[in-house]
């Protein structure tokens, strides 16, 4: 029998300083100011001066995001260099936790495959860490909120643009089956096509409203409108049905907010219960992010820099939490400062090691 795998519980608590503007507008966080769309940071209520006042923040989804991004597309990287191609949607569970509306037909949510999990959990430590929503496995890695210390009301800035990942990195597509990247295109096609006939359909919709409340409305005009619309919406259904899934349109935005350079923000992240294994995985996915040296958007005009210290405390399978030293995010690099073994020896392995490990398999 196998001995037991010793599970790590790592608290790392600090701050987060912004070294540039850094803009994090989730999609669902803007504003109409005159005609354009202005993205918005989102806001927060908190304790300050024994008052609650309202700020701004960096959510832990885009922290959690920019660790998980930077780890797959090493994963996706490293298995093209040995011809060991990912489909879009390999990458796609890898890297954001799979696609939901391509659940099968008729499954019972209710049912989890607890040794496929895993499995999962053992071939994919990515997947691991983070977790797969469509699986219903819960990821070890919780990433909190970057709060500034001192609430931040930021003006807006500039206009940009909003894409999909394949838009935004088209050098992906090297990392993808060719075969399978070029089915992706197509559905991915279906899937814009979709999008702008429901838009119009919608326009169609509005434009029936506003008939239907005029004295004497048109009714000729409004059943042709809504025959047209009619025929919009089924054609965008199956269209929808025949790529399996929906993105967002590329959108030119009217301006956004950024945190201020100079912001400090407290941050904190929590390993837990994780193997030796993953924890080395963490370190390698925050290595990643060091050496990208930015989160968010408009990495164009600079922004997004930013330098971390947290001071680390760990337990082992369920033990009382020990001060275990500190780790920092400066210069581009990932620093730890611990006599911890457990802590040196999965920072210390190479991405060679983890990418590429030796199976313990006879054959």
């Amino acid at each position: 029998m196998p001995d037991p795998v010793e599970k790590l519980d790592l608290v790392m608590a600090g701050a987060i300083t912004a070294e540039s503007d850094i803009s994090i507008s989730p999609p669902d966080h803007k504003e109409k100011v005159e005609l354009a769309t202005v993205l918005t940071l989102p806001e927060k209520s908190v304790w300050r001066g024994g008052h609650i006042v309202k700020t701004v923040y960096i959510p832990g989804s885009s922290v959690r995001g920019a660790l998980r991004n930077g780890a797959a597309r090493a994963v996706a990287a490293d298995r093209a260099d040995r011809q060991r191609w990912m489909t879009p949607e390999d990458f796609l569970l890898v890297a954001k936790g799979g696609i939901k509306d391509r659940r099968e037909a008729g499954r019972d949510e209710r049912i989890v495959d607890y040794e496929a999990a895993e499995k999962l959990r053992r071939d994919e430590p990515v997947v691991s860490l983070f977790g797969v929503m469509a699986e219903k496995i819960a990821g070890r890695w919780q990433i909190g909120d970057a709060v500034p210390v001192d609430p931040v009301t930021p003006d807006r800035k500039g206009r940009g643009v909003r894409s999909h990942p394949f838009q935004r990195s088209p050098e992906l597509a090297g990392y993808m089956s060719e075969d399978a990247y070029e089915k992706f295109l197509e559905q991915d096609k279906k899937r814009v096509e979709a999008n702008v006939d429901e838009g119009k359909a919608e326009r169609l919709d509005k434009k029936i409203r506003n008939e239907k409340r005029r004295p004497e409305p048109d009714n000729d005009r409004i059943g042709e409108w809504e025959a047209e619309s009619k025929k919009l919406k089924e054609k965008a259904g199956e269209l929808r049905k025949e790529a399996g899934g929906v993105v967002n349109v590329q959108q030119v935005l009217g301006g956004w907010q950024a945190i201020p350079e100079g912001t400090r923000m407290n941050h904190r992240m929590r390993l837990r219960d994780v193997t030796g294994d993953e924890l080395a995985w963490a370190f390698f996915a925050l290595r990643r992010l060091a050496r990208e040296g930015r989160l968010g958007a408009h990495e164009s005009r600079g922004e997004g820099y930013f330098r971390a210290e947290y001071d680390l405390r760990l337990a082992r399978d369920g033990g009382d939490f020990e001060k275990a030293g500190k780790l920092r995010i400066e210069d581009f690099g990932l620093h730890l400062d611990s006599e911890d073994r457990v802590l040196e020896t999965a920072f210390g392995r190479s991405p060679e090691d983890l990418l590429n490990p030796v199976s313990e398999d006879p054959a």
